[in-house]
């Protein structure tokens, strides 16, 4: 799918803002879509949200305990997530 393709999609709610932005050439670990977890973000080639991974940092869990908890993720992915969350929130953030 091309750029102007996906800007279309997400313009519908199809495909998230992080889909569009990986096809641009970045990675992305955040995606969301209408057919996994109701559209809720979640952990890019998983079924793990967002949330869930907040909500087990927030209960204490270290990145290796949650990458032991939930096998579909990696260092690489959970850390990937929490650098786009931090990234999303500067002020000139695309």
């Amino acid at each position: 799918m091309e750029h102007g393709e996906l800007d279309a999609e997400r313009s519908r709610g199809l495909v998230s803002r992080a889909a569009c932005c990986h096809s641009a050439g970045m990675k992305t670990w955040i995606v969301a879509d209408a057919e996994h977890l109701g559209g809720r973000p979640r952990v890019r080639d998983t079924r793990v949200s967002v949330a869930q991974l907040l909500e087990c940092l927030a209960a204490g869990m270290s990145v290796a305990e949650i990458v032991d908890a939930y096998p579909s993720l990696t260092v690489e992915s959970v850390r990937g997530v929490l650098a786009e969350l931090a990234k999303s929130q500067e002020p000139n953030a695309a």
